[in-house]
């Protein structure tokens, strides 16, 4: 058994890393610059997160935010952080979808009580967001930036009636998952 992993870049060229590296191993055998833009990579077309482990003789892609791609990963985690900041200021609150859209991304919320958003609610919105970030993200990746989240890599829980499915969102504001056991 070989003590290495020889992975294919989209230019065709190779790159050979020991055993068990992942997606941000790669990116920094590249260069420095490239581990710190890195968001998440496609393995064989497949989204994935910078912290799975590579497999020999796959295609890889390191996605970043000069990328249609790696843009779509930064709005999709950007929109959670979003979600969470919400929920946190508004407790009772509700959220339904949250798609990424072609200029940034957007969530509908329904607040306690019938609220309305103001503008002041954005400045403690974003205020919110960065100390999530700065709190919370910091701890799963150096520069604090959240990358995938199992909703774009898992496979699409299986379709139940309306009702059922508000009540099984996940609590990190991704209503396209499972929720997590």
């Amino acid at each position: 058994m070989s003590s290495e992993v020889l992975v294919r870049l989209p230019d065709g060229s190779e790159r050979s890393l020991p055993m068990g590296s992942t997606g941000l191993d790669l990116a920094a055998s590249i260069g420095r610059r490239l581990a710190k833009d890195a968001l998440a990579i496609k393995v064989n077309g497949v989204e994935r997160d910078l912290s799975e482990p590579l497999s020999d003789g796959a295609l890889v892609e390191i996605l970043t935010p000069t990328s249609p791609a790696g843009r779509e990963v930064l709005r999709h985690s950007t929109s959670h952080v979003l979600a969470q900041a919400v929920l946190r200021l508004w407790p009772g609150a509700h959220y339904a979808i949250g798609p990424v859209i072609e200029d940034g991304f957007y969530y509908d919320f329904a607040l306690p009580g019938g609220a309305h958003f103001s503008d002041d609610d954005l400045e403690r919105i974003d205020a919110e967001m960065r100390a999530i970030i700065m709190r919370e993200l910091r701890a799963l990746r150096p520069g604090g930036v959240l990358t995938t989240c199992t909703c774009r890599t898992a496979p699409p829980p299986p379709r139940r009636p309306p009702a059922a499915r508000s009540a099984s969102r996940r609590r990190d504001g991704c209503p396209s998952a499972a929720p997590r056991s």
